[in-house]
């Protein structure tokens, strides 16, 4: 596939959420599952406690993320797509718009996995937390096979840290919060690699 893909790729991608989170917030309503699955805005003192730790934990999630992934990387053989091996990926990754779509995916994906996927596997499948946090984990490394292989292990282990948040909580204000801020560091990187590319051909 070619580099010059990419915007067009995430552009799509960003369309299918949007229409996602449109659909999800109707069933949402429909059955009433605001405050079973964590979107109650009470901001009680614990939410605000678990925010401020929640936003702490996404260094923590950038680095487990960046050196499990090299870990794996050592192993395996990766043909990543989105390897920032060409200057158009870089300077993609390093924009605003893709931090701005990077933060509202993050919102999107613990609604996903976090709460309604626990609040499914516990209430009609009858897992208890633990097994309930394992599974949408997995789910959600999984998910991140798109952009590599290799990064499958460390979201699954960023997942359960993201789900205890979630369940500590009982709201998804505290796991979005580290997950955004995950994103941004993420995003901060390709943004420094983009800079020394730029300083290098002045």
């Amino acid at each position: 596939m070619r580099v010059n893909t990419v915007p067009k790729i995430f552009m799509y991608f960003l369309i299918f959420v949007i229409i996602s989170v449109i659909s999800i917030v109707y069933i949402i309503d429909v059955f009433d599952l605001y405050t079973k699955i964590g979107l109650s805005l009470n901001f009680d003192a614990k939410v605000i406690g678990l925010s401020v730790i929640g936003i702490a934990v996404g260094p923590l999630l950038y680095a487990i993320d960046l050196h499990i992934t090299r870990f794996v990387r050592s192993f395996i053989r990766d043909n990543t797509f989105i390897d920032g091996s060409s200057i158009n990926q870089i300077k993609f990754f390093s924009s605003y718009s893709f931090l701005l779509v990077s933060i509202f995916i993050s919102f999107f994906e613990e609604l996903i996995f976090r709460g309604l996927g626990i609040f499914l596997l516990v209430y009609y499948l009858k897992l208890n937390l633990f097994m309930a946090i394992v599974v949408t984990s997995i789910a959600f490394g999984v998910y991140h096979f798109k952009l590599s292989v290799a990064v499958i292990p460390s979201r699954i282990i960023c997942g359960m840290i993201l789900g205890i948040l979630y369940i500590s909580a009982n709201s998804l204000i505290p796991p979005a919060l580290a997950h955004s801020t995950w994103n941004f560091m993420i995003w901060n990187s390709w943004r420094r690699e983009y800079k020394k590319i730029v300083d290098k051909s002045k």
